[in-house]
């Protein structure tokens, strides 16, 4: 029950109202959660560590919905496959982003806001925190959490996923629809491997924040976060506000990836991918950041598309790695840009090597050996188009066209995740190989009181560091720490290639596999939502299967796809609808408003509580439907709200003498157009009609609501 077709109001009185109070009896009644009973496998008001950890060894459950933001204690371990191969879902009530669409901003400079979501329409709390000297392992789940910052412009950190003044060791967790997944706060450290941070967005580090604290009201900064990540993906995440940046992530303390995928964050100010400040040391290897987009007006490709960074004591060291195809938007188009210097800091400290990369803005000075600019025709499914991040790039949410490789998508399970862009076969004599050098990378004693990490790459023979920080693993550990795969398991033994992706090698020029992928996208409507396709441009590879889900408001009803423009014969009332991509396709439910409405209503006599409800139902109409009254009245004071559940027949009197009962939900009743007649036993469901004003209220459900 959620939409109401229609109401009238007429006087009665009562006596007096028989409550009672309804309760579900199960092995867990004692406990503070419930557990839906509709088969949706969904255990609700969740608050304590115990409750969740036991929901999580359920093979019923796949959906925890926690009630308040649960402190993991030293020791604390969730894992969501401990009955099975498919990841749990640990959620607040209510996600920061719609389930399929954007947030939206709206005003300029300090007076920006958030329009949508609206106040109410999130959680404002979220999902842990993990207290210093605290470890937790959290591995095998999605996250999906709130936010905790204010709806206007400001400066302090916020967070929607997990609050991290510890240790945390993650691996292949999903977060997405957060404000900020992982705020990693001064002296924190993180490890995230094999994770997906997708579709978040927040003021500034829409994905993660690496926190630092500062120096009184001084420019320095210290204590900063130590986060790294290993096989992980950074995609449509989004920084909201104007004074700040970092799309996918801010970097003020020590940030490490390796085999990482950085695609399609957008950002208002600085980095569109990452934003490296404050004292931040950033390092990346054998990685891939592409259609990265910031929209600074201050300080336009300075900003970096790909990479910000603002000198002075803050550096950045990228070896192996991609940055193509990234830019800054000025609102008319893009200009290319993914490494850029935007303070006037005299000191740089600065490399890239060994990577392909489309422009740098600001770096004098910066070490570029064997580095090439030549990166057209490396990916598959170039598309000139705008993108869309998590959050909103003015107030559309989509950026200029500009070209940028789609990005491939994955299975599992039914579920599908934006991931890495397609690589294209390439000769054994490319630069995709012929530059690569061969990497080093090593962090098991992250989380240890002495620690060291190794991150160095192979030149002319001699293993080096990527920077200060770093370090070259012993000569008796270098077989150990050699990085062997890239993202997705892809192998670097046999022919290591720079970025993230893999790439295979291909004899002659015309052997190359064609790698075709289309855009699937889901366009505006009104009356209901949709699971399965998003307002993203998510693409497939061609001949994919896509199955897709309406589900209408009450008072609606399905009346039919659009694919493209034109509507598909037969789809009406196809809830459940797949189809097979061949090309670029926007699809559109039509969702239809049920137009019944209450005639008349009238008390049959005063001594009989038999009280006759005319409605009729148009055509358009007699679908399969469920009716539902609703009646309010005052009692002593408060307001009374009860659903009609006792009806008798009008077909007369059984053989006993009696009206026959019945529940209205018992059966379809939007099957026939026309006028009907119900009429409500009021004496059943407790209400003693006595000229009292009551209004009853009409609405069309999805099911059996009684």
């Amino acid at each position: 029950m959620r939409k109401i077709v229609d109401f009238f109001v007429y006087s009665a009185r009562f006596l007096r109202i028989n409550c009672v109070t309804l309760a579900v009896l199960c092995s867990f009644s004692a406990l503070a959660y419930t557990i839906d009973s509709d088969n949706t496998h969904i255990a609700r008001d969740v608050d304590n560590y115990v409750d969740l950890t036991n929901l999580l060894a359920r093979a019923d459950i796949e959906t925890i919905i926690l009630k308040e933001c649960i402190t993991l204690e030293d020791g604390a371990i969730l894992d969501g496959q401990t009955t099975g191969t498919k990841n749990k879902t640990i959620q607040v009530e209510k996600p920061f982003l719609p389930e399929d669409g954007s947030v939206r901003i709206a005003g300029t400079g300090d007076q920006t806001y958030i329009l949508k979501p609206a106040e109410g329409e999130y959680s404002t709390y979220n999902l842990f925190k993990i207290e210093a000297g605290s470890k937790v392992i959290i591995k095998h789940v999605t996250l999906m959490g709130g936010f905790t910052g204010t709806r206007t412009v400001g400066d302090s950190p916020s967070v929607g996923g997990i609050d991290n003044y510890g240790y945390l060791d993650m691996e292949g967790v999903d977060m997405l629809r957060t404000g900020t997944a992982l705020l990693n706060r001064p002296n924190a450290r993180a490890l995230l491997v094999n994770c997906n941070i997708v579709r978040n967005a927040n003021w500034y580090g829409g994905g993660i924040l690496n926190f630092s604290e500062r120096v009184g009201t001084s420019d320095e900064y210290i204590n900063g976060g130590t986060l790294v990540m290993d096989s992980c993906s950074l995609t449509e995440n989004e920084s909201l506000g104007p004074a700040h940046g970092g799309g996918a992530a801010e970097n003020q303390g020590l940030m490490l990836l390796n085999n990482c995928v950085v695609a399609n964050n957008a950002s208002t100010e600085i980095g569109g991918g990452i934003n490296n400040c404050k004292g931040g040391d950033l390092f990346v290897m054998n990685s891939t950041f592409t259609g990265n987009i910031t929209t600074s007006e201050e300080y336009g490709t300075m900003a970096g598309g790909a990479i910000g960074n603002a000198g002075g004591a803050s550096h950045v060291h990228i070896v192996n790695s991609i940055l193509a195809y990234n830019g800054y938007d000025d609102g008319e188009a893009v200009v290319s840009s993914s490494l850029g210097r935007y303070s006037e800091a005299e000191e740089v400290h600065s490399t890239m090597q060994h990577s392909v990369y489309d422009a740098v803005s600001g770096l004098p000075q910066i070490d570029m050996t064997g580095t090439t600019k030549e990166y057209e025709g490396i990916f598959g499914s170039v598309q000139n188009s705008g993108i869309i991040a998590a959050g909103s790039t003015g107030t559309d949410g989509v950026t200029s066209s500009f070209d940028h490789p789609l990005v491939s998508r994955t299975e599992t399970e039914g579920d599908s995740w934006s991931l890495s862009p397609v690589m294209l076969s390439q000769p054994t004599n490319h630069y995709i190989f012929a530059n690569s050098v061969t990497t080093y990378f090593e962090y098991n004693g992250i989380f240890d009181e002495t620690w060291n990490i190794h991150m160095a790459f192979e030149t002319n023979g001699v293993v080096v560091a990527l920077g200060e920080k770093v370090t070259v693993p012993p000569d008796n550990e270098l077989e150990s720490c050699k990085v062997t795969e890239g993202f997705g398991g892809a192998s670097r033994t046999e022919n290591n290639f720079i970025g993230a992706g893999g790439v295979s090698v291909i004899e002659k020029e015309e052997e190359r596999e064609d790698i075709t992928l289309f855009v699937v996208k889901l366009g505006e409507f009104t009356g209901g939502r949709v699971s399965g396709v998003t307002v993203y441009n998510d693409s497939y590879r061609s001949n994919s299967v896509v199955t897709v889900h309406g589900i209408p408001d009450s008072a609606h009803y399905l009346d039919g796809w659009i694919i493209n423009d034109v509507k598909i014969a037969g789809s009406e009332q196809q809830y459940i609808f797949s189809f097979t991509v061949t090309s670029d396709i926007i699809i559109t439910p039509i969702f239809s408003p049920v137009e019944t409405k209450i005639i008349r209503v009238r008390q049959r006599y005063p001594w009989n509580n038999l009280v006759d409800i005319d409605y009729s139902v148009s055509e358009k109409d007699a679908v399969d439907y469920r009716l539902v009254f609703i009646a309010s009245y005052t009692e002593n004071g408060t307001n009374v709200t009860k659903q009609l559940k006792s009806f008798v027949k009008n077909s007369g009197k059984n053989e006993q003498g009696k009206f026959e009962e019945q529940r209205l939900g018992w059966k379809p009743d939007l099957r026939k157009a026309g006028e009907h007649r119900v009429t409500w036993d009021s004496a059943k469901d407790g209400v003693r009609l006595r000229g009292a004003p009551i209004a009853l209220q009409l609405m069309a459900c999805e099911g059996d609501e009684r």
